[in-house]
């Protein structure tokens, strides 16, 4: 829902710029408040659901309708969110068998000269 800001006298053809309260930013008309661009959390649950069953950044773009810098920007978010959460809640465990599954490393260089 867009609120248009009314004057005292309840007309919005007299406004002056401080009745709309921030400026406008860069690129926008005078006169004319910016809106953030803000992403509906159902799609944000949607991209992130497909990312988490393993469909590319590309893929859910296609699926989702969602810019990719955008799905990426949300990718970073959600990751960072995650990562706090379980630094948090993963404390002082009492582990008594690790087990490592499909551990990949490189060492030194390849076998070209």
């Amino acid at each position: 829902m867009i609120v248009t800001p009314r004057s005292s006298n309840g007309r919005t053809d007299d406004l002056q710029p401080e009745d709309l309260g921030s400026t406008p930013s860069r690129g926008a008309k005078a006169g004319v408040r910016a809106m953030a661009n803000v992403l509906p959390r159902d799609k944000q649950i949607a991209a992130i659901a497909a990312l988490c069953e393993g469909v590319s950044i590309r893929a859910t773009e296609r699926l989702t309708d969602i810019n990719r810098g955008t799905i990426m920007a949300l990718e970073a978010r959600v990751g960072k969110g995650c990562a706090e959460l379980h630094n948090a809640l993963m404390r002082n465990l009492n582990v008594s068998r690790l087990e490592f599954d499909e551990i990949w490393s490189t060492s030194g260089r390849s076998g070209r000269p």
